[in-house]
């Protein structure tokens, strides 16, 4: 990845309109991993742009991990991993309740 050449001095706010799932999955992502919907987004536009995630793009106080997208979504067409909060339960139901 080629380092930002120079400090972002000014911002730009974007909206986006994306369908409800999207959103949700996005915000599963976001809590997963313990920041926020925007650094998160922020990290997965520097990294698609090819940009060091260590530029001003994204403030080294903000972010928390390296993202690497190598495994993101690899479950998506699973129908029993559409909610991963479930299948967890039901995952530590039958491996904890030893009775």
């Amino acid at each position: 990845m080629k380092p930002a050449s120079e400090k972002v001095s000014e911002t730009k706010t974007i909206r986006i309109t994306m369908p409800n799932d999207m959103a949700q999955k996005l915000e599963q992502v976001s809590m997963k991993l313990g920041i926020s919907e925007t650094v998160l987004i922020k990290n997965i536009t520097a990294r698609y742009l090819g940009l060091s995630l260590g530029s001003n793009l994204v403030e080294e106080s903000e972010q928390k991990f390296d993202f690497d997208p190598i495994g993101f979504g690899m479950w998506a067409d699973r129908e029993d991993m559409e909610d991963s909060v479930t299948w967890v339960q039901k995952i530590r139901e039958q491996e904890w309740n030893c009775s």
